[in-house]
């Protein structure tokens, strides 16, 4: 609340108004709070303070945008593992293969074919595994892959000499199979005609 400057009006009618010095302050100011108004008469005329009431702030909403709901995300849901059994170790049947001939007859037991077969395993392993020779002069291998977690390959020798089988996984892993091939030398005799 403040108090409006006290005017004093004057008979005097060259100067109709001016300013009042009301001495104590604290005095007026309280009987003007308390009672609205204070008013003074003298010779010279009448003085009258008014309170002017301070007005009350109105708290006026300004519009704003309506607030939109924050989305609350959906988890995402964690696929199940399914448990995949770890490979095994690639494995040969057979440390080795040795052949005394080539063509014919020439298998360990007298057999009609020389090829012998051996079987590569690799526990668990569902991808292929890949048969090579290292001196296809030697030995030959097929098929050239096979499907895991076991495949059987052909080995057929070709000339005297030893040669290595090399089976391999996607895994790194590998397996080997040693080859000899020795052939017997054929003793041809010829007969001598006779009166020679």
């Amino acid at each position: 609340m403040r108090i409006a400057s006290p005017t004093y009006s004057r008979r005097d009618r060259k100067r109709a108004d001016m300013p009042l010095n009301v001495k104590p302050l604290a005095a007026v100011t309280a009987a003007i709070l308390a009672f609205g108004t204070l008013s003074c008469s003298g010779p010279g005329g009448t003085a009258t303070v008014a309170a002017i009431p301070t007005p009350t702030p109105i708290v006026t909403a300004s519009p704003g945008a309506t607030p939109s709901p924050t989305p609350v995300p959906t988890a995402t849901p964690v696929p199940t593992a399914t448990p995949t059994a770890a490979p095994g170790t690639l494995t040969a049947s057979v440390p080795s293969l040795t052949f005394t001939n080539t063509g014919t007859n020439c298998g360990p037991t007298g057999s009609s074919s020389c090829a012998q077969t051996f079987t590569a395993t690799d526990p668990n392993y569902a991808g292929q595994l890949n048969a090579a020779s290292s001196n296809a002069a030697v030995a030959t291998v097929s098929p050239a892959q096979g499907g895991g977690p076991s495949a059987t390959f052909t080995v057929t020798p070709v000339g005297a000499g030893t040669a290595t089988i090399t089976v391999t996984d996607s895994n790194g892993q590998s397996a080997v199979v040693s080859v000899t091939v020795s052939t017997t030398p054929i003793t041809v005799q010829s007969r001598k005609a006779k009166g020679n």
